[in-house]
């Protein structure tokens, strides 16, 4: 069974829409605590969770990674964890291709 919500139920199953128009937001610095560089580059998106419209999100994008394109994602369940006190956590997010389209 390939099924997208195998084992994760409806959490799986919430989709994430790309638009052209999405902003890239890249950031850096030098922290003032470990004086080491930091990066940080996100990507808009807007996530489906059940309200009147949908919310906007930022996707945490490794610097060399290709954004994602406009369409309907759904969220790979590798972006989930459990933590050691058993809490549902969000980790980096992955998005795949919806096949609705």
């Amino acid at each position: 069974d390939r099924s997208p919500s195998r084992g994760l139920g409806d959490v799986y199953k919430r989709q994430v829409q790309v638009f052209a128009t999405s902003r890239i937001d890249e950031r850096s610095g030098v922290s003032q605590k470990t004086g080491k560089d930091w990066y940080i580059r996100n990507q808009e998106a807007y996530i489906d969770l059940g309200g009147q419209f949908p919310v906007m999100v930022k996707i945490p994008l490794q610097k060399d990674q290709i954004p994602y394109g406009p369409g309907n994602y759904y969220v790979h369940p590798s972006s989930f964890r459990v933590s050691g006190y058993s809490d549902l956590q969000v980790s980096d997010i992955v998005l795949v291709p919806s096949d609705e389209k």
